[in-house]
């Protein structure tokens, strides 16, 4: 499914933009722009989250802890 994974790949990309803009000098122009990935990352996670072999990019590694 070629459109599945560019769509991971869009939320894998966001959730590592959201991570390195949070970890830099806050400021309100980049806590707006934190907020709205987060919402577009959230509002894409919500629709694929009914297609088969959907994971959570947050949780694809919680089968493997101990």
């Amino acid at each position: 499914m070629a459109l599945m994974d560019d769509c991971m790949e869009w939320l894998n990309y966001v959730e590592d933009l959201i991570r390195e803009l949070s970890d830099s000098k806050p400021s309100e122009f980049k806590q707006g722009q934190v907020d709205g990935l987060r919402m577009a990352a959230d509002m894409l996670k919500d629709y694929l989250a009914d297609y088969p072999g959907y994971v959570d990019p947050l949780r694809k590694f919680d089968q493997f802890k101990m």
